[in-house]
């Protein structure tokens, strides 16, 4: 599975007309998820329709980042603006839940008449179910079922949904491909540098993320809303990296721990953000076993945050039940 270049918070939305048994579902699931509960088909059916325009908006405003780069924009202090002015996209729905057997339509016809968006689909079926599940699952019609009478239930759902959320939604993934360079997309592909990213993120709590191209590398926000640069180099990059260090009057005892490959500098994302401040080298790590991708983790401006954080946001989510 390729790596996501671009990724937040899971938000999952539930239909099932069993309200206690959607409420247990609820309560098991990771706390730091946004979650939507719904026990009426027309009520949630209106959510997702409305979910899908946001979400439609929210993929053109990620190629109007691309665009606007491509003509001669430069990407990191737009991202920071994006983030800054939609704390919103924190509640764009990742996932539909959706139980089958409800006595409005089944939710497989639910599934059914919503709009084609990146949103996954997960049915919980019955024992009776699980045919008509699996063939709904071989036509593409739901990305997973999960039986309800599974011996651990929670586990299992919330397993199922994690899977889900880490695979790279298409629609965003397409433009950040797109604008990658070729070598810089190739040596993602790695399995070992996949796995070691995806590690980095999850051990610094980066909740979301984009890999952009120019400067290469991944820009992050943490739960605070603070915002943080991997730096990316390859290995083959190294003298050009140096020779831009160097037009910045960096000494040759810096310029050549760059050229070793043990330190990176921050020069180019200090021109990018225009900032009034000396670049900085920083003690580099190699990134998967192929040993020809370098990184370097640098903090943008830590004493501001960009826009409201996702702990405001999960605060200001009603609590867990059905009014």
């Amino acid at each position: 599975m390729p790596f996501p270049l671009y990724q937040r918070p899971n938000c999952v939305v539930f239909l099932d007309d069993d309200a206690d048994y959607l409420e247990t579902l609820a309560l098991v699931i990771p706390k730091d998820w946004g979650v939507n509960l719904f026990t009426h088909v027309n009520d949630c059916m209106h959510h997702c329709f409305e979910q899908h325009a946001l979400l439609e908006a929210d993929v053109w405003q990620h190629q109007d980042l691309t665009n606007r780069w491509r003509a001669g924009g430069v990407l990191v202090p737009q991202i920071l603006e994006y983030w800054k002015s939609n704390s919103q996209r924190y509640l764009l729905t990742q996932t539909c839940v959706v139980d089958y057997s409800m006595p409005a339509m089944t939710g497989l016809d639910f599934l059914k008449s919503l709009p084609v968006w990146p949103a996954n689909r997960v049915l919980l079926t019955g024992k009776a179910d699980e045919l008509i599940a699996v063939g709904a699952f071989n036509d593409r019609l739901i990305d997973r079922y999960v039986p309800k009478q599974h011996a651990n239930i929670g586990k299992h759902l919330t397993d199922v949904l994690m899977a889900l959320h880490a695979k790279p939604v298409d629609s965003y993934q397409t433009i950040w491909r797109s604008a990658l360079k070729k070598e810089q997309y190739a040596v993602l592909q790695d399995s070992t540098v996949r796995l070691e990213l995806h590690k980095l993120v999850q051990d610094r709590q980066w909740i979301e993320y984009m890999v952009i191209p120019a400067p290469f590398g991944i820009l992050a926000l943490d739960r605070n809303a603070r915002a943080h640069w991997l730096q990316l180099e390859l290995r083959s990059d190294l003298a050009s990296v140096a020779d831009l260090a160097q037009s910045t009057g960096q000494p040759e005892s810096v310029l050549e721990k760059i050229r070793l490959g043990t330190h990176l500098i921050n020069t180019e994302l200090i021109m990018a953000m225009n900032l009034n401040e000396e670049s900085h080298a920083k003690a580099s790590f190699e990134i998967g076993s192929t040993k020809n991708l370098l990184g370097a983790i640098f903090r943008i401006s830590p004493d501001l945050a960009f826009g409201t954080s996702y702990n405001e946001v999960l605060a200001s989510l009603p609590p867990r039940f059905i009014g």
